[in-house]
Order: C-alpha cells, then sequence, then structure tokens
C-alpha cells in the first residue's frame, strides 16, 4: 500500500509541477482574459495579478515537497489547487486538473 502512495505522489509531483510551468507560460495572457477584479466579485478572493506569480512558485515548491513523506504537503497542495480552481472558474485545463484535485484529495487522506 505505501509503495502505491509513494508512486501515486510521485506521479502527482512531475505532474503538477508541469501544470505549475503552463501557468506561468500563460499568466500574463490570464490576467488579460480574466482578471482578478472578476473572480474577487464572484467568489471573493482576495488576491490579485501580483500575487499570481507568487502562487505559481508556490505550486512549484509543492509538487516538489510531495516527493518527500510528510503528512501535510499533499493538504497544503489540495488547498492551494483548490485556490487555483476558484481562479479560473473551475478546472482550467478540464480533465487533468480535475484529476489533479481527485487525486491530491486522495493522497492527502491516505
Amino acid at each position: 500500500m505505501n509503495e502505491a502512495v509513494d508512486w501515486t505522489a510521485r506521479l502527482l509531483a512531475f505532474s503538477w509541477l508541469l501544470q505549475a510551468l503552463e501557468h506561468w507560460r500563460v499568466r500574463r495572457e490570464l490576467a488579460v482574459l480574466l482578471p482578478w477584479g472578476i473572480v474577487r466579485r464572484e467568489y471573493g478572493v482576495h488576491f490579485d495579478d501580483r500575487a499570481w506569480p507568487w502562487l505559481i512558485a508556490l505550486q512549484g515548491v509543492l509538487a516538489l515537497a510531495l516527493l518527500t513523506p510528510c503528512a501535510w504537503f499533499p493538504w497544503a497542495a489540495l488547498a492551494l489547487a483548490l485556490l487555483q480552481a476558484a481562479r479560473f472558474r473551475g478546472s482550467y485545463n478540464g480533465g487533468s486538473d480535475a484529476m489533479t484535485l481527485v487525486v491530491l484529495l486522495g493522497l492527502a487522506i491516505a
């Protein structure tokens, strides 16, 4: 069982790091297409476009942290993934972001 959880964490770390790189690549375009002002009005999320690069960097750090056996890293990653889902009004990449949330939840519970 532990080996399955370890491999899940490794694969998720790789996947989430790739997603962080993608978010970094489109961060400027996203600020134009879906500004934080709209998200703030709808969800009450109190971040703006200046905070977004820091959240992406935190995603990269947490992705790498998932490679270590610490019980709270998956919970922190899940919280960040939910915040990002609010930023994108749902899952950004469709199925892959939704699956990331599902796997993060399972990993956190495990």
